[in-house]
């Protein structure tokens, strides 16, 4: 094969093994078992999309995930094109939260994928400029009612995460809706590693992310109007 047919072949694609992550696998004597970890991560951002695709229609839905479901969540993926061995690898690990996460959005009746957003300018003047406000998320499932806010996440990594994206849907709700946080009560889960971890904020915990909010709208704000003049 002649090296421009090479280059052609390999342009705009991604290597299980790239040189530009080196430091994980160039200079370390890794085992089997490392290199399929390492091929299964490559995967993780795609698997994360379809499990809270498939989460996210039984939510809305309100179909509960039954245990004999596992099969059902495997086929998900296989039809998407993950292959088995990844598959495996990540439904054992991620089913038991799934099965929670989705089960009890269902019991509380929330919402699922709701959009978060803040923006002192309102959101038609983005729209008629054809850009999107700085500063805005989806949380996984959200629900408001009786002074009570609640917001799940389901988290598909294995490694750790913090509760400061939750922290923050919290605040750009209360932004949004007008609400002071101190008034409310607010109850956040993340579902991870076959746990829940519950955080019970207090209004100290979110009015400085709602400061610093509100501060870099403004910022951010005057940014993308200058790119215009």
């Amino acid at each position: 094969m002649s090296l421009m047919m090479y280059s052609d072949m390999l342009k705009g694609k991604h290597a299980k093994l790239p040189p530009s992550q080196a430091t994980r696998w160039a200079t370390k004597n890794l085992t089997p078992d490392d290199i399929f970890r390492m091929i299964c991560s490559g995967y993780s951002q795609e698997v994360g999309t379809l499990i809270h695709e498939y989460a996210e229609n039984a939510i809305r839905y309100r179909i509960k995930i039954l245990k004999s479901d596992k099969k059902e969540v495997r086929k998900h993926l296989l039809i998407h094109g993950i292959p088995e061995n990844v598959v495996a690898y990540y439904v054992d690990r991620i089913f038991p939260n799934l099965m929670t996460y989705t089960n009890d959005a269902i019991g509380f009746r929330m919402d699922t994928e709701v959009p978060v957003s803040y923006s002192a300018t309102p959101l038609a003047e983005f729209k008629s400029r054809g850009k999107l406000p700085p500063i805005f998320g989806h949380a996984d499932a959200l629900k408001f009612s009786k002074n009570k806010l609640m917001i799940f996440d389901l988290k598909t990594g294995l490694s750790p995460v913090h509760i400061e994206q939750l922290l923050t849907y919290a605040s750009l709700y209360c932004l949004q809706e007008k609400l002071k946080p101190g008034c409310i009560d607010i109850e956040l889960r993340i579902y991870q590693n076959n746990e829940v971890s519950v955080t019970i904020p207090e209004a100290d915990d979110i009015l400085p992310i709602m400061d610093r909010i509100v501060a870099y709208d403004k910022m951010l704000t005057n940014f993308l109007i200058s790119e215009e003049m």
